[in-house]
């Protein structure tokens, strides 16, 4: 649990060990081992979050991604800041799912700093804060991107569980967690299914078959693999199985009248590369012109956003030309 952890956890900085504290001190409290003795020694000025993760070998690669990023006046400011700071396993595992090098994953600075910045908050959350907090909360970060708090069993931000609290700074306070925070946008960016196009990162999915066949039926493969980029909602199985129904017609009747498979699938499709996060910053329900020409509607729906009547169910599955997001109804053209 989060709270008991906060009585034993020590992070280790060459001969000194650093002790998480409930409160701010005027400097470190710190320890170190003299023949199996513990004595209590001071450093000489409080440190900064820089000073803690530079000075910690436990995450020494968030250290170097920091410099090389010029964090480091940031995390030393006297602004107060709470970090949660993914440990050197949590950034090798990261590099392993991901069929990464570490160079490959620090070459695009840009993502690179919105990966970090995923991890900071601006103000002060102590252990206590988190778990004070309701199940399912989110937390907005410097960067932006929120993540959401979970503290029924393990304390976790996201998928990532906490697992050491309350190390002070004086600029104010870092947690370590066993696995780096990606927000979803460049989670999708960096995954190798995000290198395909549109038609092949579904094709290969093999979870829309039904879907897939109308598209090559369609002759639309070709166009969901051009360089211009379009955003997709793809409908699960399912949703193609009550369609059936509802029209009192069979798959195969179906995939015969190219003529109508193409206006359902264009309808389906809208040029330009809409994510998740730009569907829930519209103010309202809003039409958009699809490559069938007649428009849809996008409505942000209070967080439980709709695509006409069809509610999404997975989002933002990037491609190389554009993002999947799979829907739960057949979209059907006004025509």
């Amino acid at each position: 649990m989060f709270n008991k952890i906060l009585l034993t956890t020590t992070l280790i900085v060459g001969s000194l060990t650093l002790v998480g504290c409930w409160s701010q001190p005027t400097t470190w409290e710190t320890q170190k081992v003299v023949e199996k003795e513990v004595v209590q020694v001071e450093a000489p000025t409080p440190w900064s979050i820089t000073d803690i993760v530079v000075a910690t070998e436990w995450v020494s690669i968030l250290k170097d991604i920091v410099v090389s990023l010029e964090l480091t006046d940031m995390l030393s400011s006297s602004w107060p800041y709470t970090v949660f700071a993914p440990t050197n396993e949590a950034f090798t595992n990261l590099l392993a799912e991901l069929d990464m090098t570490y160079d490959e994953l620090t070459a695009d600075k840009d993502i690179l700093k919105t990966i970090v910045q995923y991890h900071v908050l601006e103000g002060k959350v102590l252990a206590e804060d988190v778990l004070a907090m309701e199940e399912g909360d989110t937390v907005e970060t410097v960067g932006g991107y929120s993540f959401v708090i979970s503290n029924k069993n393990d304390v976790m931000v996201n998928d990532s569980k906490v697992i050491s609290t309350d190390i002070i700074a004086s600029n104010w306070i870092v947690h370590l967690i066993d696995k780096v925070l990606v927000p979803a946008p460049v989670a999708n960016i960096l995954d190798p299914e995000a290198k395909k196009t549109i038609a092949a990162r579904a094709m290969d999915s093999g979870n829309y078959p039904t879907l897939i066949a109308a598209v090559q039926a369609a002759w639309l493969v070709d166009m969901l693999s051009e360089e211009w980029p379009y955003t997709v909602f793809a409908p699960i199985e399912e949703a193609f199985a009550t369609l059936l129904k509802e029209l009192n017609i069979s798959a195969e009747d179906l995939l015969a009248d190219t003529d109508l498979l193409k206006k359902i699938l264009a309808y389906h499709v809208l040029p330009g590369t809409y994510s998740a996060e730009d569907v829930m910053a519209l103010e309202s329900a809003t039409e958009f012109k699809t490559a069938e020409w007649s428009s849809l509607t996008i409505d942000p729906n209070n967080g439980t956003p709709k695509i006409n009547d069809s509610m999404l169910i997975d989002v933002d599955m990037f491609t190389s030309n554009g993002v999947i997001h799979e829907i739960d109804t057949v979209l059907m053209p006004s025509s």
